[in-house]
């Protein structure tokens, strides 16, 4: 059984107009589209005591009504960010702060299960193959190779090791970060713990543990490009007699890395610090579904300005088909809390709360990962 994950819907992070709000405003106050439900009257925190107004300007979105001058904000978020912050309670007012916290927070989440966990497709393969070191062209463009150390037989077995590099790789792993023109360049490598029984049996169970270490692993599209690095420490055990395949996974410290290029040419640069990650995803072999629970600590910081705010999932998300189509993804600071509930494959719901006050925001899945 070669195959390791399906693939995740993930989301893209540190997008543009959120990048222009914290440029313009070091953290701006509310703001929202009229698409918005939002109450009237909102003082949403900004770092530097920035008006509503001044937010929706940089962002392009209009204000929301009565929205009044922001207060300064608290200099302590929940997970330890201490100055310049943009507080996730903007979002109440303020659409595109709220959908770049989603798209972020999925990022640093779901994201890293689905890129770390397609990544390790081509290592499986080569030890599942018993091949020492293999070479291939990807399906659109570019090469893959893996070299694994202490192989000779067929199977993954305890000591070995590989390295997995990308070169300008494109259509050979499946993620829907990955769109059909993006490159993979980087390495990634692998050290297997422990094993028990035979990995890739359908008929008897078995499990394993490895870690693997993103150096540099980037997703290079026209408008920007994302890089990941750390390690993850994770465990695969297969369940022969309910077809269900369980990962158990868990990471320290993580940082991804973002380059994006707006629509008028400006260079916006952002990184994503990711702590305390961990994630446990259930695999239905036979049916192609999972079900996936994360949770994580998440620093955006953007031109010296950070949001913080914690990742929990409170539902499992349902995926299917390389799509999330339900469940409940929590981002929360001291003050506030912002939902992001699957309706389906192609739109989510975001609600905000902050201080008795609420934002309801729409979104599709397409406008998260752009």
């Amino acid at each position: 059984m070669a195959r390791h994950h399906v693939a995740f819907t993930v989301c893209g992070a540190l997008l543009s107009a959120l990048m222009v709000v914290a440029l313009g405003a070091c953290g701006g106050g509310g703001g929202g589209g009229a698409s918005a439900a939002v109450s009237t009257g909102v003082s949403a925190g900004a770092a530097s005591g920035a008006s509503a107004s001044s937010a929706a300007s940089d962002s392009g979105a209009s204000s929301s009504p009565a929205a009044a001058s922001a207060p300064a904000a608290s200099s302590t978020p929940s997970n330890g960010a201490t100055a310049n912050v943009l507080r996730l309670s903007t979002a109440v007012q303020n659409q595109t702060v709220a959908k770049d916290a989603a798209a972020s927070g999925m990022l640093a989440s779901v994201g890293v299960a689905g890129v770390y966990m397609a990544a390790a497709k081509p290592f499986l393969t080569a030890v599942l193959a018993g091949a020492p070191a293999t070479t291939a062209n990807c399906a659109k463009g570019g090469t893959v190779a893996t070299v694994v150390s202490n192989a000779g037989a067929p199977g993954v077995r305890a000591g070995e090791t590989a390295s997995v590099s990308f070169s300008q790789c494109v259509g050979q792993i499946a993620a829907p970060e990955l769109s059909s023109a993006d490159a993979l360049g980087g390495n990634v490598s692998f050290a297997v713990q422990s094993v028990q029984g035979s990995v890739g049996s359908r008929t008897a169970n078995w499990s394993y543990s490895a870690t693997e270490t993103a150096n540099a692993l980037a997703i290079d599209s026209s408008s920007g490009s994302t890089t990941f690095n750390g390690t993850v420490t994770f465990t695969v055990a297969y369940d022969a007699a309910t077809a269900t395949m369980t990962t158990t996974a868990s990471a320290p410290n993580l940082t991804i890395e973002r380059t994006q290029t707006s629509a008028s040419g400006t260079s916006l640069d952002g990184t994503i610090s990711i702590g305390s990650l961990t994630w446990t995803d259930v695999d239905n072999v036979a049916t192609t579904t999972e079900t996936l629970n994360a949770s994580c600590a998440v620093s955006d910081v953007v031109a010296g300005v950070t949001l913080a705010f914690d990742v929990t999932t409170p539902v499992s998300l349902t995926i299917a088909n390389g799509a999330i189509g339900a469940g409940t993804q929590q981002l929360s600071t001291a003050d506030t809390t912002e939902s992001i509930v699957a309706q389906n494959a192609a739109t989510f719901a975001i609600t905000v709360t902050s201080q008795g006050l609420t934002g309801v925001w729409t979104q599709s899945a397409s406008s998260l990962a752009s």
